[in-house]
Protein backbone atom coordinates (compact mmCIF):
# COMPACT_ATOMS: atom_id res chain seq x y z
CA UNK A 1 0.00 0.00 0.00
CA UNK A 2 2.84 2.36 0.76
CA UNK A 3 4.36 2.00 -2.71
CA UNK A 4 1.23 1.97 -4.86
CA UNK A 5 -0.83 4.67 -3.16
CA UNK A 6 2.02 6.55 -1.50
CA UNK A 7 0.25 6.59 1.85
CA UNK A 8 1.55 5.35 5.18
CA UNK A 9 -1.18 3.99 7.44
CA UNK A 10 -0.83 4.48 11.19
CA UNK A 11 -2.56 1.17 11.88
CA UNK A 12 -3.82 -1.95 10.11
CA UNK A 13 -6.44 -4.53 11.03
CA UNK A 14 -6.54 -8.10 9.79
CA UNK A 15 -7.82 -11.57 10.53
CA UNK A 16 -5.69 -14.46 11.91
CA UNK A 17 -4.62 -15.41 8.37
CA UNK A 18 -2.25 -12.42 8.53
CA UNK A 19 -1.31 -12.97 12.18
CA UNK A 20 2.15 -14.39 11.57
CA UNK A 21 5.18 -13.22 13.50
CA UNK A 22 6.88 -12.06 10.29
CA UNK A 23 3.97 -9.86 9.18
CA UNK A 24 3.36 -8.34 12.61
CA UNK A 25 7.07 -7.67 13.14
CA UNK A 26 7.41 -6.02 9.71
CA UNK A 27 4.45 -3.75 10.46
CA UNK A 28 5.70 -2.83 13.92
CA UNK A 29 9.24 -2.22 12.56
CA UNK A 30 7.66 0.21 10.07
CA UNK A 31 5.94 1.95 13.01
CA UNK A 32 2.52 0.74 11.85
CA UNK A 33 0.29 -0.50 14.68
CA UNK A 34 -0.97 -4.03 13.93
CA UNK A 35 -4.41 -5.04 15.20
CA UNK A 36 -4.22 -8.65 14.05
CA UNK A 37 -4.95 -11.75 16.17
CA UNK A 38 -2.01 -14.14 16.32
CA UNK A 39 -2.58 -17.17 14.10
CA UNK A 40 -2.10 -20.55 15.73
CA UNK A 41 -0.98 -23.54 13.74
CA UNK A 42 -3.53 -26.32 13.87
CA UNK A 43 -6.33 -23.95 14.68
CA UNK A 44 -9.43 -24.32 12.58
CA UNK A 45 -12.73 -22.56 12.49
CA UNK A 46 -16.00 -24.19 13.45
CA UNK A 47 -16.72 -26.68 16.18
CA UNK A 48 -13.37 -28.49 15.94
CA UNK A 49 -10.93 -25.64 16.43
CA UNK A 50 -7.82 -25.94 18.58
CA UNK A 51 -9.77 -24.57 21.56
CA UNK A 52 -11.89 -27.75 21.64
CA UNK A 53 -8.80 -29.93 22.15
CA UNK A 54 -7.61 -30.36 25.73
CA UNK A 55 -3.89 -30.38 26.48
CA UNK A 56 -2.74 -32.81 29.19
CA UNK A 57 0.60 -31.44 30.41
CA UNK A 58 1.31 -34.42 32.67
CA UNK A 59 1.19 -36.88 29.76
CA UNK A 60 2.17 -34.34 27.07
CA UNK A 61 -0.71 -35.06 24.72
CA UNK A 62 -3.96 -33.56 23.49
CA UNK A 63 -7.42 -35.08 23.81
CA UNK A 64 -9.88 -34.49 20.98
CA UNK A 65 -13.57 -33.61 21.50
CA UNK A 66 -14.42 -37.30 20.99
CA UNK A 67 -12.03 -38.35 23.79
CA UNK A 68 -9.19 -39.74 21.66
CA UNK A 69 -5.51 -38.99 22.30
CA UNK A 70 -3.23 -37.03 19.96
CA UNK A 71 0.39 -37.92 20.75
CA UNK A 72 3.52 -35.90 20.02
CA UNK A 73 4.82 -37.13 16.66
CA UNK A 74 7.70 -34.78 15.94
CA UNK A 75 9.38 -31.53 16.82
CA UNK A 76 9.62 -28.76 14.22
CA UNK A 77 12.95 -27.30 15.31
CA UNK A 78 12.98 -24.24 13.05
CA UNK A 79 9.54 -23.18 14.37
CA UNK A 80 10.06 -24.60 17.87
CA UNK A 81 6.74 -26.43 17.70
CA UNK A 82 5.60 -29.92 18.52
CA UNK A 83 3.10 -31.67 16.26
CA UNK A 84 0.51 -33.89 17.93
CA UNK A 85 -1.33 -36.39 15.77
CA UNK A 86 -4.22 -38.78 16.34
CA UNK A 87 -4.05 -42.44 15.33
CA UNK A 88 -5.23 -42.66 11.70
CA UNK A 89 -7.11 -45.91 12.35
CA UNK A 90 -9.20 -44.18 15.02
CA UNK A 91 -9.82 -41.06 12.91
CA UNK A 92 -10.90 -43.07 9.88
CA UNK A 93 -13.83 -44.62 11.78
CA UNK A 94 -14.70 -41.55 13.88
CA UNK A 95 -18.29 -40.38 13.32
CA UNK A 96 -17.20 -36.70 13.13
CA UNK A 97 -14.11 -37.11 10.92
CA UNK A 98 -15.64 -35.07 8.09
CA UNK A 99 -16.08 -32.07 10.40
CA UNK A 100 -12.75 -32.51 12.21
CA UNK A 101 -10.18 -33.71 9.65
CA UNK A 102 -11.81 -33.77 6.20
CA UNK A 103 -8.59 -33.49 4.15
CA UNK A 104 -6.18 -35.65 6.15
CA UNK A 105 -5.96 -39.26 7.30
CA UNK A 106 -5.87 -38.11 10.92
CA UNK A 107 -6.17 -34.90 12.91
CA UNK A 108 -3.11 -33.01 14.07
CA UNK A 109 -2.43 -29.86 16.08
CA UNK A 110 0.72 -27.87 16.85
CA UNK A 111 1.94 -26.38 20.12
CA UNK A 112 4.83 -23.95 20.63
Amino acid sequence: MLFRWRIRPAQVTGDPTYGTAQIIKALEDAHIRAYIPIAQRGQRTGEYGLAQFTYDAIHDHYICPQGHVLRATYYLEEKQEVQYRADAAICQVCPVKVQCAPNTRSRFVHRS
